[in-house]
């Protein structure tokens, strides 16, 4: 095992690129080992499998450096038939998208697919409305009323989607029947996207997707008319929390008062028995004495 002693290094100074150990410069100073030999002396002695002995011809004998080997590229036959390759106009073929509005984005949830399994099973038993149709009246419903503000009318959308879907004027109705329905009793759109993010001062838990106050943050206030709304329902509250500690109060005052009047009342009672008792036990006595 060699060791070398420790010597400042050059950061400055090029590495040698070598070959072999017979290339080095064994000019410099690499240290020695632990018997006191040099370190040069003992590379020296070390035999490089990338260095080869041969003769030249003579009796002396001549140290040379293998060759490193050069990797050549080899050309490869084309396969037979093959056409030549042309470059295309483009690099990526661009395929038009639908549009949001004409993309069905509405699929069957239980309640309308419950709806639908009645309408073909009752008034439109003999021709059945499909799936995708009831999904298509149902979506586009929902987008003109979002696009517009305000409730499509069902002349309107028999005439408009009665020939995209492929569905009578009364399956249009029937379709239409049920929007109006749901849209009236739950007041918000039947497509995800088109639903207005949940109020952000909304205390109700189950209200999903609305933001969260960091913890330990200082939870910002609105100044605005459901803020006021809301103080003074607090207000309100501890005003109510106030009278009822006062009705406890005084509800607390008439039990003491009357324990005491209790007390009062028993001991009277009872000194009163206590008289009679003595008075009879002394006649008693006198009774018995006069007797005797």
């Amino acid at each position: 095992m060699h060791s070398f002693r420790r010597r400042p290094i050059d950061i400055n100074k090029k590495l040698p690129v070598v070959r072999s150990t017979k290339e080095l410069n064994w000019e410099e100073d690499f240290g020695t080992n632990k018997d006191g030999t040099a370190v040069a002396q003992s590379m020296e002695a070390f035999v490089d499998e990338d260095t080869i002995e041969a003769k030249d011809g003579g009796d002396k004998t001549k140290t040379t450096v293998k060759e490193i080997p050069v990797p050549l590229a080899s050309e490869t036959a084309r396969i037979a038939g093959q056409e030549k390759w042309v470059r295309g106009e483009s690099y990526y073929t661009h395929k038009t998208m639908p549009s949001p509005d004409e993309e069905v984005e509405y699929f069957l949830d239980p309640e309308a697919w419950v709806a639908l399994r009645d309408l073909n099973n009752g008034a439109f038993k003999e021709a059945p409305i499909a799936e995708e149709a009831f999904e298509l009246v149902l979506d586009q419903l929902d987008k003109d009323a979002a696009r517009t503000e305000q409730l499509p009318a069902l002349a309107v959308a028999q005439m408009h989607l009665g020939a995209r879907a492929k569905l009578s004027a009364e399956a249009v109705k029937a379709a239409y029947d049920h929007w109006l329905m749901r849209r009236t009793r739950d007041r918000k759109p039947l497509i995800m996207r088109l639903r207005p993010p949940p109020d952000a001062e909304d205390p109700d838990p189950w209200v999903a997707f609305r933001p969260r106050e960091p913890v330990g943050g200082r939870k910002k206030r609105l100044n605005n008319q459901k803020s006021l709304q809301l103080m003074q329902t607090l207000r309100a509250e501890f005003e109510r929390l106030v009278q009822l500690t006062e009705l406890i109060r005084q509800r607390e005052e008439l039990k003491r008062e009357y324990i005491s009047v209790v007390v009062t009342t028993t001991e009277v009672a009872h000194r009163t028995l206590l008289a009679r008792l003595s008075r009879a036990q002394a006649a008693a006595a006198h009774a018995g004495g006069g007797i005797a």
